[in-house]
């Protein structure tokens, strides 16, 4: 149990040896006409595995064991052809051990249901659910818009990314538990290492997250009126597809890190909320100062929302009329003498005052590395994790 030995020896007639032995450990009587083999794995499951293991060491079983081995040792050691040798740690080389994992991990996937069909619904429903509230007037269908309507544009961005990021992280965990967990027990079987599993996890995730992101793009897009062309419709999709990735390898690596699924909520409840609170909406970054700063730089979201904005909105043409008065409208230089004169300015300068000038296009590239970056950093925490961390308890 947990990769120790708690009997070893000849079972005896009916299994009397074993089951004796294990009676005199306190365990519970067996029934009369039970099988002796469900009758241990009830016994060693619910006893300590680290008790057991020492029980199995002090007793005589255990002596006649070690005895057994010296004396075939003395016996057959002195011949070399019957050392067994082995040319590498595993049975298979790194390369076919992978190919097989991840044809494993995406076999899992595919046969679970619950998390990848149920998230692709998900991802459906809710592009519907946010886009419905401009489909009636959608962004590309008006070539003259409100402060009001841009910053409701802004706003369902921020919260379509940021849910479907949630819904992302908080499905991968359980499914990644019961992975981590059967990958301790392959590894002390020596089957297959870390590095098999990293790699795994990592290509397996892929097709499940690029789909989910086109999937809701493909509805969420058209419904508000995002994407006027292809390459904005190709950008606008990859940074989606960069934020599902993002949450989805460190819901991963935060499962890799420690013993339990709650803990692994409280580290994915405190990630989401610097993602709300630091992506650059609910406060915007030109107010973003001094040592809060440092969270907005190593914040995902940050560069996640700038690529989406940037994707939609760098360059548009189309007129914003000014609210008199606000931020935009002074930016204008508009004619405050006279405030029921109209005042336009471009979707491109809306966007620029709305976030103080710190959302550009000349930060697209920038954006994309950040995201990579950070993709990069989730798969080496749970690489480094799967390596040194072991939640066994064995």
């Amino acid at each position: 149990k947990g990769g120790r030995t708690v009997f070893f020896g000849e079972l005896g007639i009916d299994s009397c040896n074993l089951v004796t032995y294990f009676e005199s450990l306190g365990a519970k009587q067996i029934h009369r006409g039970e099988n002796p083999a469900n009758w241990m794995l009830t016994v060693i499951t619910k006893t300590d595995s680290d008790d057991m293991a020492e029980d199995f060491i002090q007793s005589p079983y255990y002596a006649k064991m070690k005895a057994d081995i010296q004396a075939t040792i003395d016996v057959e050691g002195k011949d070399p052809g019957k050392k067994i040798v082995y040319a590498m740690q595993y049975a298979a080389p790194i390369k076919k051990r992978m190919q097989l994992l991840v044809q494993r991990v995406r076999t899992i996937y595919w046969r679970s249901p619950a998390y990848n069909l149920l998230r692709m619904l998900i991802s459906i429903v809710i592009a519907f659910v946010l886009g419905s509230i401009f489909v009636t007037r959608r962004l590309a269908t008006t070539e003259i818009v409100g402060e009001s309507y841009m910053s409701s544009i802004l706003s369902i961005i921020f919260i379509s990314f940021i849910i479907t990021g949630v819904m992302s992280m908080n499905s991968v965990l359980p499914i990644m538990l019961n992975l981590r967990d059967n990958f301790y027990r392959q590894r002390a079987a020596g089957m297959y290492g870390h590095t098999s599993l990293a790699v795994s996890l990592g290509m397996a995730e892929q097709i499940f997250i690029v789909v989910s992101s086109f999937l809701f793009c493909i509805i969420f897009m058209p419904c508000v009126g995002l994407g006027r062309s292809i390459l904005r419709s190709f950008a606008y999709w990859g940074f989606f597809t960069f934020n599902l990735g993002i949450y989805s390898y460190f819901g991963q690596a935060f499962v890799a890190c420690v013993p339990t699924v709650p803990t692994a909520q409280i580290l994915a409840a405190v990630f989401i909320g610097l993602n709300n609170f630091f992506s650059g909406l609910i406060v915007r970054p030109q107010f973003i100062t001094g040592f809060f700063s440092v969270p907005y730089w190593i914040t995902p979201g940050h560069y996640v929302y700038e690529g989406l904005v940037i994707a939609a909105f760098a360059d548009d043409e189309r007129r914003v009329l000014a609210n008199p008065g606000s931020p935009f409208y002074n930016y204008l230089m508009c004619n405050s003498d006279n405030p029921d004169e109209e005042c336009y300015g471009t979707i491109d300068d809306y966007i620029s005052v709305f976030f103080g000038g710190e959302f550009q296009r000349d930060h697209l590239w920038y954006d994309i590395m950040a995201c990579a970056l950070f993709l990069v950093l989730a798969r080496c925490l749970t690489f480094v994790a799967l390596k040194y961390f072991n939640y066994t308890g064995g």
